[in-house]
């Protein structure tokens, strides 16, 4: 009879992969995006200020580095794609190492890049920015009710996506 601890890690195939994932994802996010930002403040400052003026083109910046940000986490793919291959198919894992299954998978690993880069770039563009501040971009009001449903409709949507 197998042990209870392994009896347990048995109902969560691939998790190995999932933590690896969201450990890189978080890491890459929270890292990169004021790396990004800086990169665009140093090259591009004037550029945004005289385009959107100097509070809105502080607040563009960031959100074009968190869109940056979301686009580049393409390279994290594989891992989400091995945790899926691994949970529906756990068997096909056994006795291949990680640097054997990245081999003979490929770059089939990245199947699928197109639509993350097609979620994430609109997605990481608000997170990167505050949503009330976005709102005055679009000149609307940071009082109007359809705004704030909006941001507190975003941001539980975006806090059940973290906690996934």
């Amino acid at each position: 009879m197998a042990p209870l601890g392994r009896k347990l890690l048995s109902l969560f195939p691939g998790l190995g992969y999932a933590a690896g994932y969201k450990v890189s994802q978080r890491i890459y996010k929270f890292g990169g995006q004021p790396w990004i930002n800086d990169v665009l403040a140093r090259n591009y400052r004037t550029n945004f200020t005289n385009l959107f003026g100097e509070r809105k083109g502080k607040m563009m910046m960031q959100a074009t580095a968190g869109s940056l940000t979301g686009i580049g986490e393409v390279v994290l793919l594989p891992l989400d794609a091995l945790k899926i291959k691994r949970q529906v198919n756990p068997d096909a894992f056994r006795g291949r190492g990680v640097v054997q299954i990245f081999k003979e998978e490929g770059t089939t690993l990245y199947r699928g890049w197109g639509w993350t880069v097609a979620r994430n770039a609109p997605g990481s563009f608000a997170v990167g920015s505050s949503l009330p501040e976005l709102a005055s971009v679009l000149s609307l009001t940071s009082r109007d009710e359809t705004v704030i449903r909006c941001e507190r409709g975003y941001k539980g949507l975006y806090s059940w996506r973290i906690g996934l």
